[in-house]
């Protein structure tokens, strides 16, 4: 199981990996699974956050946490503060591009702007 949460603003993907939240507790970690549009985010405490670039580009297109990647509530926090911006999950109307929740309710699914990352890396 997963859940994927994604960036209101737009966030550099490779200032997710550049050192900057290094000072928040923040690491990059070593991993067979990255590549170059998909990386994880660590603090130390065996919580983890995947991130997802979108193809052709460098900005974050979904951050995922995976059901054994602990809880990464604090790498989100983090990145928020940092990039001064909002992170909203699967759960939350703003994912599908919905301001309220009645409007997400009272109409048809939309496909997730996020969802170009599942060409830019493999979730197996």
């Amino acid at each position: 199981m997963s859940t994927d949460c994604r960036p209101l603003e737009p966030i550099p993907f490779s200032h997710l990996f550049d050192g900057r939240l290094g000072t928040r507790g923040i690491s990059e970690s070593a991993s067979e699974s990255a590549s170059d549009g998909a990386k994880c985010l660590m603090d130390g405490r065996s919580n983890y956050l995947w991130a997802y670039c979108e193809e052709g580009a460098d900005s974050v297109a979904v951050f995922v946490r995976y059901a054994s990647c602990g809880n990464p509530e604090n790498i989100i926090s983090a990145i928020e503060d940092e990039f001064d911006c909002r992170i909203v999950s699967e759960y939350q109307p703003e994912y599908w591009g919905f301001e309220t929740q009645d409007e997400w309710e009272g109409n048809p699914p939309r496909q997730c702007p996020a969802n170009a990352y599942l060409t830019a890396a493999s979730r197996s």
